[in-house]
């Protein structure tokens, strides 16, 4: 161990808690590598049975020290804290609205 040189700190991991809606109770984990798209299509990492989601809805990266949303020009939008948004920061806590279900991100 070189004195003084500390090792670099380990990305966060952030799981999304889906809080209501037709996937009520469904978990996912988002690794801090690649990007996660959320949606109805099964090729999703986070896959919704949503009728109001589109197929590709959002995605979800790590860049820059957070977790990022980005809709993806989805029909019906995408809520962060009650506010529709197009790219997010995302932080602990935050509630996120794609299509019907509510969705809680934990990031530790």
């Amino acid at each position: 161990m070189v004195l003084g040189v500390m090792p670099a700190a380990a990305p966060p991991m952030a799981i999304l808690i889906v809080r209501s809606g037709p996937d009520m109770g469904f978990k996912f984990r988002i690794k801090p590598t690649g990007v996660a798209s959320v949606g109805r299509d099964i090729e999703n990492e986070v896959v919704l049975d949503d009728p109001a989601a589109s197929r590709r809805h959002a995605e979800i990266e790590f860049k820059d020290g957070a977790y990022v949303l980005t809709d993806l020009g989805s029909i019906n939008g995408t809520m962060v804290n009650d506010h529709r948004v197009t790219a997010q920061k995302l932080a602990d806590g935050d509630r996120i609205v794609v299509g019907q279900d509510e969705i809680v991100i934990s990031i530790m």
